[in-house]
């Protein structure tokens, strides 16, 4: 019943963007302790996987966005990089300034994402693999909702092309959110 209010949620959420109707509350955040806070909220889910997180971040910046959404959208990362992690590996969380506003990498030491894959991974209902249940894998929602949730903010979310196991995504946030 959960995981059905879920995908609702997702979907309401997702239908909200696609009509131009989903727009991010201003508020400051401090990158930083955001990211640590987020690492806190997911480090006994990681370790029961054999992973930890481990995040590196300045001591100091913020972007204006909203933070529930920009919770949900590193939830959603964080999540899918402590699925199927390597044992003893780390998921590494951090962010840097670029561009005018911020990078935030999600980068996992797991399977990585199938090359045949890579062209649809924001897709809606998108799985790479397709034996999984919505129980086990979800909804193939996650990264839909996520690139979503950039794009409100004015920024963009990418699958980056990095070397050696696992995945590496990398949103962009500017400073800023546009009026």
């Amino acid at each position: 019943m959960e995981d059905d209010r879920r995908v609702a949620d997702q979907l309401l959420i997702l239908a909200r963007a696609d009509a131009g109707a989903l727009v991010p509350a201003k508020e400051n955040v401090e990158v930083a302790d955001f990211l640590h806070e987020n690492a806190a909220r997911w480090e006994s889910t990681a370790e029961a996987r054999g992973a930890r997180i481990e995040v590196s971040a300045p001591a100091s910046g913020s972007v204006e966005a909203d933070l529930a959404l920009l919770r949900r959208e590193v939830d959603n990362l964080v999540d899918n990089a402590v699925r199927h992690p390597n044992a003893g590996t780390a998921v590494a969380v951090r962010a840097y300034s670029a561009n005018g506003g911020w990078n935030v990498e999600v980068a996992d030491h797991g399977p990585g994402i199938p090359p045949e894959f890579r062209d649809r991974v924001f897709s809606r209902f998108s799985r790479p693999d397709t034996a999984r249940s919505p129980e086990d894998g979800g909804a193939g929602l996650g990264l839909a909702l996520s690139e979503a949730i950039a794009r409100a903010h004015g920024g963009n979310l990418s699958l980056a092309d990095e070397a050696g196991a696992g995945a590496v995504f990398r949103l962009y946030l500017p400073r800023s959110v546009a009026a």
